[in-house]
C-alpha cells in the first residue's frame, strides 16, 4: 500500500507541475538565475522576501503594492516591453531593469496615480475600456498577477490579449487556487461556501479556478501552457493541516494559495 501511495505521489508530481516544453530542471535553472538578482537561496520555494516596501509605496495598501517575488522565476529572459494588467501601484515593475518599457492598466484612480511614479505609461480603467489605446503586436510580455479572476469574461480577455503580443511574446499569470485544503474542508465537511473580504473566495472574484480548469480554459482560448504549478504554501488551522498532509500525495496543489503559469500563443 505504501509503495502504491508513493508511486501515485511521484506520478502526480510529474504531471501536476509542468505542461508543455518547460521541464522542472529548466524551471530550476530560471530560479537559480533569479537568486543572484535577489541574493536569496530560497527564491521560488518558500520565499521570505520583501513583499511590500513602505519606503517606496508609503501608505498605499499592500493589496495594490505587492512586489510578488514569487512570480519572478516565471519571467522570461530578455523581455524589453511589458504590459501589466491590473498593475496596482506598479510594484512588479521593480523586478525589471531600467532599460525596459513598462505599461500598466489599473482601474483604481488613486492607485493608478501612484503607479505613474514607476510605470512608463499607465492607462486608467479596465482592460476593455482601454484596449484600443494598447498597441497591437507590441509587447514581449503580458503580466496578469491575480487579475483574471476579477474579469467578467476571462475567455474574451485571453483571446483578445494575444493580439497585443509581439512575435515570441508570452504571458505570465497567477490565480487563486480553489483546490486547497481550507476550501475543500469548508465545503465538504462544514457545508459552507462563503465569499469573503479577501483571499481565494474574495467577493470581487467573478471566477474561481483550479490548476486544471485554468489550463483547459487557456488552451481553449489559444494559449500553449509552458508551465503551471502551485506557489505559496498556506498556513492552515490544525484540522485542515492534517487533511492536507494526507491528501498532498494525490493533490499536490492542496497546500498552496495560488497557481503560477507561463503561457505563449499556440500555433494556428
Amino acid at each position: 500500500m505504501k509503495k502504491m501511495i508513493f508511486f501515485m505521489y511521484k506520478l502526480s508530481q510529474r504531471f501536476a507541475y509542468t505542461t508543455g516544453k518547460i521541464s522542472k530542471s529548466e524551471l530550476k535553472k530560471r530560479i537559480e538565475a533569479k537568486r543572484t538578482f535577489y541574493g536569496h537561496k530560497n527564491l521560488g520555494e518558500d520565499i521570505p522576501l520583501v513583499w511590500h516596501d513602505p519606503e517606496l509605496f508609503g501608505t498605499t495598501s499592500p493589496y495594490y503594492s505587492n512586489l510578488r517575488p514569487d512570480m519572478v522565476p516565471y519571467i522570461p529572459l530578455n523581455v524589453k516591453k511589458i504590459l501589466d494588467i491590473g498593475c496596482g501601484a506598479g510594484a512588479f515593475r521593480t523586478n525589471f531593469g531600467k532599460d525596459v518599457e513598462y505599461w500598466g492598466v489599473e482601474p483604481c484612480e488613486d492607485v493608478a496615480r501612484t503607479a505613474t511614479k514607476l510605470v512608463d505609461k499607465v492607462l486608467m480603467g479596465t482592460y476593455d475600456s482601454v484596449r484600443s489605446s494598447i498597441p497591437q503586436g507590441y509587447f514581449d510580455l503580458v503580466v496578469c498577477n491575480d487579475v483574471i479572476e476579477h474579469m467578467q469574461d476571462p475567455k474574451k480577455f485571453l483571446k483578445d490579449i494575444r493580439s497585443k503580443l509581439a512575435p515570441g511574446g508570452k504571458m505570465i499569470a497567477s490565480i487563486p487556487n480553489l483546490r486547497n485544503a481550507e476550501n475543500i474542508m469548508e465545503l465538504v465537511v462544514d457545508g459552507n461556501f462563503k465569499y469573503k473580504d479577501a483571499g481565494i473566495l474574495d467577493y470581487t472574484h467573478f471566477h474561481l479556478f483550479t490548476k486544471r480548469s485554468f489550463v483547459e480554459m487557456s488552451t481553449e482560448c489559444g494559449w500553449a501552457v509552458e508551465v503551471c504549478r502551485p506557489i505559496n504554501k498556506m498556513n492552515f488551522k490544525r484540522r485542515d493541516r492534517h487533511f492536507a498532509s494526507l491528501a498532498k500525495h494525490f493533490i499536490p496543489e492542496i497546500k498552496y494559495l495560488q497557481i503560477a503559469a507561463c503561457l505563449k500563443p499556440s500555433e494556428a
